[in-house]
């Protein structure tokens, strides 16, 4: 049985890179990956969609098989502590509680609702 991955941040070194194997190897038919700019890589299963990560709780429930998180920014790119903040807890909190309320992941989920409790 072929399966469906969403990916959130598939433009920085790990994301890009799992976007790749996923496309490439076996296991998966469709691909999508949640952005904030550009992916720059075009495969026949992906599909790359721009979004404000500010917003994500709006956007319509969608059914994966699997949720990657690979959001994350350093500190140099962010230019301060809250930008800094903003993505690597903000966002990863945000898309964790969308993904458990579309019950589109588990584990993954309750980690990161657990790490944004602390993270402030």
């Amino acid at each position: 049985m072929e399966k469906s991955a969403l990916v959130l941040g598939a433009t920085g070194v790990v994301g890009r890179e799992l976007v790749r194997e996923l496309c490439e190897g076996p296991g998966y038919d469709e691909v999508e990956a949640w952005v904030r700019r550009e992916i720059g890589f075009c495969h026949p299963k992906l599909r790359a969609r721009i979004i404000d990560f500010e917003g994500i709780s709006d956007i319509v429930p969608h059914k994966f098989d699997e949720f990657f998180c690979a959001l994350g920014t350093t500190m140099k790119q962010a230019g301060s502590r809250e930008a800094f903040l903003r993505v690597d807890v903000d966002y990863v909190y945000a898309a964790a509680k969308w993904g458990k309320a579309q019950r589109a992941c588990g584990a993954l989920c309750s980690y990161h609702l657990w790490v944004r409790t602390r993270a402030r």
